[in-house]
């Protein structure tokens, strides 16, 4: 910034074209004002340059009247001056005032703005502060019907002072009225609630109410006279050189003594019981010690050349006999000194009799730590000494040569050389505070405390330090600041990343310590204290409500409403007076499993918290890798409760972060918390934290963001310790894209094949799985069944019947219902299966065995009567047989984040005895399975099988059955449940073995290795040019193609064919072999044919399929139907954006003519519309839905509708 060599020492706006405006020198140097301006705020209502080569010589005035500016000064805003390039040197925001008056600057220069009862241009400004009317009793925090708040006026002059018009304009908002007269030696005392005063304390006359309240911590009351002036200013507080009981306790804040200088802490005590609101004060001290207040020292930082002028404000009733300073040099005896402090307006500030106090100390040599303090003396001989702990707690300063050039900058402790060393080697549990004087951002703060803070920090290298102030001397309002020095890189990332992510987090800036000149190895961050601060600043407008320190195990569970089980975990840090923690019975109770069920939970926590904010947090925090205990891990540690009033809500906000960067491969979902898990868990809620993590992968996680960020410290710190930095970010990012699937996409098939996009079923029923976007994913629907989700991995699967050929919609949709995507799948129609004879499962006759695969039950209900939804899902593992299928059931708590599987069979008996179990457990996860003991076995099968982590193994479990001659006669079916208790793990086959003859047999022996593919070849056909046409000429011929068959698994080489006429007619002609893809058939006689194509693989045996078809041949051209293909509007074979074209230009232009009605009704909705264009649009260019049948190949219309087809090509 320019220097401010020049300001807008005095301002009379006055009428039109009387005003004028007073610039000043302050200082000691003659200052070339040429080119600089005058201007208003804003710049559009005038500005005014000074020429070339004027000069303003030291404590020079210069005035400029309205005329000479060329505009108005009346009514302005601001005065400001700056270098002619815009350029800021001063500003002046003058006053209100009465007409004729003037404002400005006193003393001249000065940035206390005042209104003067005297003009003076080109005169140095006069003004005579009031004195007569003082606060002399503060009632802040009342207790309980004591009559609440108040403050105290004192007329200490000889005459009655008219108030009417004054106003507190601070602390509180009041206006006197007019006609308000305080007599000479006379109270007026000022009332929040006027009449509970009065009738508390048995007053009359109390004025109010005002508007505001009282703070209970700190509050300045600022009393302005009619002009606007300072009338009476005081700052009280609750604590520091204030007393404290007067916090709620049952007193006021008494002056003790009415000509002592009411602004600082030591003239005012606690009054006696309920204070003595219109009365003498009951702490009044006729003859109170001096008052010693204010105490700087200049320059902050000496040099061995430079003497040092320490500086006091020291009142007292009655003129003091002596002000005295005193000083030594640390560990250097016999150095102690006095001198004698002036107020003579030479050795002190430069004005005299202002009761600001100077004295020297001589220029000390280079490092020496200077100690300090000051004695006062009163006219009744007594005394105080500021601080009052010295000489073993002084004031210090030290001699410096050569201040430290830093990146950042630097805080200086100066300390005894005792306490230094005890801070180091004292035990690190110790958290006595030190005496230190801080020397940061071009000022001292004497007589502050330190410590070590944190609890693991306390053993970092670089140690963390707290250092304490007060409301007497606060550091930028703030009365602690951390210094932490553990991973203080990783904390800056990790509090930078948290608020780019737009969470509420605290400010932090790298700065440097040196304990008397010497440098702490390595960086200190300052984080900003969460407090009422903090609230302020980032809830501007929602700052009154209950804030929470959560430590050790704040873990959100319910303990009842005894306060005492919560206030250690919970630390209240705002509205503390209030002792409420109703809030946080209430939360609690929400979050609690026994208080709240599973079914009231989404309710009763979406009316509690701020769902978006949490999901967010703890997604922060998964970016983050951090090991640190807290809620983000194993306990309710480390972090902020805040409880918002304004919408009834708790936010989350973070602390301690210096354990972030630190785990790469963390899992996704790591906190262990039980109250943390349920929601963030919570099918409802996951999507929205994936999502988050979804977004910050490619925001604030980015790879330009974080190589960004890291680039900002790496100059900080070595090398090494920045290359970590970088490989954590890049290896965290990629664990991460790993687990955050973007991807809507089928994976398997269990009982079908996809080919060309086309579903072929090789059963009733067909499970499907796939992967989704976990981001947004709460449902995943198959046709109208709900799959099973695992939002964890992505991976859905469900179950659904397909009966004939069409589109199978597979949508996922978020917790509101919304579909966030869709699969549009077409399917076939399932396998013709060959006839079968007996019940599955049936012994076959000669046998003295019955094996089975899991494929061979049919679905059951609730099979053992335990009121668990049973549903079909399938385990993961590609390798397990395609065909098989488990029934599963949702986990009964013993493993958590798991699935219960079982299988059912039915089984006949054709021969009475005594059979024995083998079962086949297919498993890829750990821990033991469970089986459950089938109905009927006297002897309980082994129940403890362990699966291990090998991949595709086999166990068996033994037990007896016996089967009598009536179970055989009467058919009796065994209905046999099987189950095993882990996802990732299934029975897909077992055999019973009559008389134990099988002894141990070789399962996979008996059914093979598998994958099986027991559904084989699929014979896939289309006719052309119809599967119903006329006779024309008397034949018509008719071409079966079978080109698209394959093999079951899309192969289509090495296939053998067989086409066959089942029924019908004998006018049916072959027209080529029978064993070729496509045969041709010409038709000479009209009627119903029945055809039939076989389908094999000539590499897998058993794989032959058919699929029978009919074809219908009638006399005549049929009037009736015409083939079209669905959307293909201009009939031209394709689907094409020209079909779209074509639709637009008949619905807009006029110019194309409908040649398929049905063609064109892309959507199927029986209209010709622009949704029909739309419709195509979508689903060639956006992945929309596909068309309805008929799609992809032709089949047949109205005739009058379709009066020409590409189909008859």
């Amino acid at each position: 910034p320019a220097p401010r060599d020049l300001v807008v020492n005095e301002l009379y706006m006055g009428g039109v074209g009387s005003g004028w405006v007073e610039l000043y020198n302050p200082t000691a140097e003659a200052v070339d004002i040429g080119g600089r301006r005058i201007r208003l705020f804003p710049i559009e209502a005038g500005s005014f340059t000074f020429p070339e080569g004027l000069a303003l010589p030291p404590g020079g005035r210069l005035v400029r009247f309205e005329s000479q500016l060329g505009f108005e000064l009346d009514g302005a805003q601001a005065i400001l001056v700056d270098d002619g390039n815009g350029r800021f040197i001063d500003s002046l925001n003058p006053r209100a005032t009465l007409s004729g008056l003037s404002s400005g600057r006193f003393p001249d220069g000065a940035d206390n703005r005042v209104v003067f009862a005297e003009n003076t241009p080109s005169l140095a400004n006069r003004y005579e502060p009031r004195s007569d009317i003082i606060i002399n009793e503060i009632m802040y925090h009342p207790a309980d019907n004591t009559g609440g708040e108040y403050i105290e006026l004192l007329n200490r002059s000889g005459e009655p002072v008219d108030l009417g018009g004054w106003a507190f304009t601070r602390g509180i908002d009041y206006e006197f009225p007019a006609g308000t007269t305080v007599g000479a030696g006379e109270y007026l005392v000022l009332a929040r609630d006027p009449a509970a005063l009065e009738k508390h304390h048995g007053l009359e006359g109390v004025l109010g109410p005002w508007d505001g309240a009282l703070s209970n911590t700190a509050e300045t009351l600022l009393l302005r006279d009619t002009n606007g002036n300072t009338a009476d200013r005081v700052r009280f507080a609750d604590e520091g050189s204030y007393p404290e009981s007067p916090d709620g306790e049952g007193p006021s804040l008494e002056l003790i003594h009415p000509g002592l200088e009411n602004r600082y802490g030591p003239a005012w005590r606690a009054s006696e019981e309920q204070g003595s609101p219109g009365r003498f004060n009951t702490s009044s001290l006729p003859d109170p010690a001096p008052v010693i207040v204010g105490v700087r020292h200049n320059p902050i930082i000496p040099t061995d050349q430079e003497s040092v002028r320490v500086l006091a404000i020291v009142s007292d009733d009655r003129p003091l006999q002596a002000v005295t300073l005193a000083w030594e040099v640390d560990g250097a005896e016999d150095s102690r000194r006095s001198a004698a402090m002036v107020d003579d307006g030479e050795g002190d500030d430069g004005v005299e009799g202002n009761g600001v106090y100077g004295a020297d100390i001589p220029p000390r040599a280079d490092r020496e730590v200077i100690a300090f303090w000051i004695d006062a003396e009163g006219a009744g001989e007594q005394a105080v000494r500021m601080p009052a702990s010295a000489p073993e707690r002084p004031f210090l300063y030290q001699v410096e040569n050569s201040p430290a050039d830093e990146l950042r900058p630097l805080y200086r402790l100066v300390m005894r050389g005792d306490a230094l060393r005890s801070l180091r080697n004292r035990g690190r549990g110790n958290n006595e505070l030190l005496n230190i004087t801080l020397v940061a951002d071009g000022r001292a703060w004497h007589n502050r405390g330190i410590r070590l803070r944190g609890s693991s920090a306390r053993n970092c290298n670089p140690l963390s330090y707290r250092i304490q102030f007060d409301h007497d001397s606060d550091f930028h309002g703030v009365k602690r600041i951390n210094m932490n020095g553990c991973n203080a890189d990783q904390q800056w990332l990790g509090l930078d990343f948290l608020r780019r992510t737009g969470t509420a987090t605290p400010l932090a800036w790298f700065r440097r310590l040196s304990f008397n000149r010497e440098l702490d190895p390595g960086w200190h961050l300052r984080v900003e204290v969460i407090r009422q601060a903090f609230l302020e600043r980032v809830f501007p407008n929602d700052n009154d409500g209950n804030l929470y320190r959560g430590i050790g195990q704040a873990n959100l569970d319910y303990r009842g409403e005894d306060v005492g089980r919560y206030r250690g975990d919970y630390r209240k840090d705002t509205n503390r007076d209030e002792d409420d923690y109703s809030d946080v019975f209430d939360l609690c109770r929400d979050f609690d499993r026994g208080e709240t069920s599973d079914d009231d939970f989404p309710d009763a926590i979406e009316q509690r918290i701020d769902v978006l904010q949490w999901s967010k947090y703890f997604a922060t925090f998964a970016m983050l890798g951090s090991t640190e205990n807290s809620i983000v891990l194993n306990n309710g540690d480390d972090y902020f409760l805040y409880h918002r009033f304004s919408d009834d809500r708790w936010v989350l906000l973070p602390w301690d972060l210096d354990s972030c960067f630190d785990q790469a491969n963390q899992v996704l979902f790591r906190p262990t918390v039980d109250q943390v898990e349920r929601f963030l868990e919570h099918p409802r809620y996951a999507p929205d934290y994936l999502c988050y993590v979804a977004t910050f992968l490619e925001s604030a996680w980015g790879d330009e963001q974080v190589d960004a960020r890291i680039d900002h410290v790496a100059p900080l710190f070595a090398g090494g310790r920045v290359n970590r930095l970088r490989d954590y970010a890049d290896q965290r990012r990629a664990y991460l894209n790993e687990r955050i699937d973007t991807r809507f996409e089928i994976t398997s098939i269990r009982g079908g094949t996809i080919c060309d996009g086309v579903l072929y079923p090789n059963r009733a029923v067909v499970t499907i799985q796939g992967i989704a976007p976990s981001c947004g994913s709460s449902d995943i629907f198959v046709g109208e069944t709900r799959a099973v989700f695992d939002y964890r991995d992505g991976i859905w699967s469900g179950s659904v019947e397909i009966s004939e050929a069409g589109i199978l919609e597979i949508v996922a949709r978020d917790r509101t219902g919304f579909e966030r995507n869709r699969i549009d799948l077409p399917t076939d129609a399932p396998l013709q299966r060959k006839a079968v004879e007996g019940v599955a499962g049936e012994q076959e006759a000669g046998t003295d065995y019955i094996a089975m695969l899991s494929t061979d039950y049919t679905e059951v209900t609730d099979p053992d009567e335990d009121n668990i939804t049973w549903t079909f899902a399938e385990g993961v593992e590609t390798s397990l047989d395609p065909n098989g299928r488990v029934l599963a059931a949702p986990n009964d708590g013993d493993f958590r984040s798991q699935l219960q599987s079982s299988v059912i069979y039915r089984l006949r008996f054709s021969q009475p005895g005594t059979y024995r179990g083998y079962f086949r457990v297919r498993g890829f996860d750990r821990n033991s399975n469970s089986f459950w003991r089938p109905s009927g076995f006297n002897v309980e099968p082994d129940i403890n099988i362990n699966t291990g982590n090998t991949g595709r193994l086999h166990w068996r479990s033994e037990g007896d059955y016996v089967v009598s001659q009536e179970d055989v006669d009467t058919g009796r079916v065994l209905e046999f449940i099987l189950g095993v208790r882990e996802f990732r793990a299934q029975v897909d086959a077992f055999v019973l073995s009559l008389d134990a003859d099988m002894v141990d047999p070789e399962l996979n022996e008996l059914f093979g290795e598998g994958p099986a593919d027991a559904a084989g070849a699929r014979p896939v056909l289309s006719v052309t040019p119809a599967s119903e046409a006329p006779l024309e000429n008397g034949s018509v011929e008719i071409t079966f193609d079978g080109q698209r068959s394959h093999d079951g698994s899309c192969g289509r080489e090495n296939l053998a064919f067989a086409w066959e006429k089942l029924s019908g007619p004998e006018g049916a002609t072959f027209a080529g072999p029978a064993d070729l893809p496509v045969l041709s058939i010409v038709f000479t006689e009209a009627g119903e044919y029945l055809f039939r194509l076989t389908v094999s693989s000539e590499q897998l045996p058993d794989s032959e399929n058919s699929r029978d078809f009919i074809v219908t041949i009638t006399d005549a051209p049929a009037p009736d139907t015409v083939p079209f293909l669905r959307c293909d509007s201009n009939i031209d074979g394709e689907i094409t954006l020209a079909d779209a074209v074509f639709t637009l230009r008949h619905l807009f232009l006029g110019d194309s003519d409908i040649r398929c009605g049905s063609a064109m009704d892309c959507d199927s909705d029986g209209e010709i519309s622009l949704s029909d264009a739309v419709f195509n649009l979508n689903y060639l260019f956006l992945g929309g839905a596909i068309p309805a049948i008929p799609f992809p190949a032709c089949d047949s219309g109205a005739a009058d509708n379709c009066e020409t087809s590409n189909c008859l090509e």
